[in-house]
């Protein structure tokens, strides 16, 4: 399967975004005061994802060094058609040391727009999500014509969650449904 800008999915916008699906070579070089992978042991990995999302045009720019995040190398973005978007570099470790290169690139995924607030702020869960929600598994994947936008995620324990974006009413919601209160912080 084709992987989508995600600024087209998510927005369902019509005009294709600078790079969008096409050569890899949007722009990622912003003035912002961060680069795109700084921080990161792997930083070409988060500038070939940043140009294959269509570049700061749709992403942004960052707004911080690469960071780990539970088993997640991540970079924020500010911006862009997305309004906000996280680029997650999955790794092998449950605290990984982004300074160093990871042994397993290419698990690279953004999780951008309305997908990224839900996620971000799932019902009051928002320091919680990784293991209530977990990491991204996929990029938003297009609508068919039985399911809506869709991106799949996986909790440490093995948990599938979807979050759904329906087309009626413009929110996303997440499938199974997660219930805070059951959580318990870390």
């Amino acid at each position: 399967m084709q992987r989508l800008c995600p600024a087209l999915v998510i927005c369902m916008a019509i005009v294709v975004a600078a790079g969008c699906g096409g050569s890899g070579k949007a722009d990622c070089s912003s003035g912002s005061q961060y680069k795109v992978g700084q921080g990161s042991g792997n930083a070409q990995v988060f500038v070939k994802e940043c140009q294959r999302a269509g570049g700061d045009k749709a992403i942004g720019e960052p707004r911080s060094e690469v960071e780990a995040w539970h088993s997640s190398c991540i970079q924020h973005f500010v911006g862009g058609t997305e309004v906000e978007s996280t680029i997650f570099e999955l790794t092998a470790s449950r605290r990984p040391d982004c300074s160093q290169p990871n042994p397993f690139p290419g698990s690279t995924y953004i999780v951008g727009g309305r997908f990224w607030h839900e996620y971000a702020y799932v019902s009051g869960c928002a320091s919680r999500t990784p293991t209530v929600i977990g990491a991204p598994i996929s990029e938003a994947e297009p609508p068919d014509e039985e399911s809506p936008i869709t991106q799949t995620f996986r909790t440490p324990s093995g948990r599938v969650h979807k979050l759904v974006l329906e087309e009626t009413t413009g929110l996303v919601r997440i499938v199974p449904g997660v219930d805070c209160r059951l959580h318990k912080a870390k």
